[in-house]
């Protein structure tokens, strides 16, 4: 299995390479963790992390599915944290992520295999609240219906 998860990874950042995503860190490529910097506390306190569950044109099931095991690890090593999850390769897309298609299906599917099926699964996590939103907003909880869901408005109107 851990041969598994490794050549799942590879598999991951060898596409984040090769596609270019556009406003992906090139820590991605480079950490064990995805871009956690060295100089993390033990337990992840006062740490934000952005963590990126996947990368346009690789949505896969396959990729969803490393994501959700890379994102246990981090938590369970960080469990203090504060991520934030991500999906590079659409900076340039003027719509919301909930309305790609592509991209509401494999925040369900990763959030799915990362048990967060309901949302006080997803409270219980270091999520952040605008990454528990967008997944709400994607229709991964089986508990809250997506268009029940507020838009969050950032300083100045802007919506996130």
């Amino acid at each position: 299995m851990a041969n598994q998860d490794s050549s799942e990874l590879d598999d991951l950042r060898r596409a984040v390479r090769e596609r270019g995503a556009p406003g992906m860190p090139d820590a991605v490529c480079e950490y064990e963790d995805f871009g956690i910097s060295i100089d993390v506390r033990e337990d992840g306190e006062d740490t934000m992390i952005a963590f990126t569950i996947g990368v346009k044109g690789s949505l896969s099931k396959h990729a969803a599915r490393a994501a959700a095991r890379l994102w246990h690890t981090t938590t369970a090593k960080y469990p203090k944290s504060n991520v934030w999850i991500q999906i590079g390769g659409y900076d340039t897309d003027p719509r919301e992520l909930w309305h790609i298609p592509e991209v509401s299906l494999h925040v369900r599917r990763w959030a799915s295999f990362a048990d967060l099926r309901h949302i006080l699964d997803a409270a219980r996590t270091p999520l952040g609240p605008v990454s528990v939103s967008v997944m709400a907003k994607c229709g991964a909880f089986e508990d809250v219906e997506p268009e029940t869901v507020p838009i969050a408005e950032l300083a100045g109107g802007a919506k996130h």
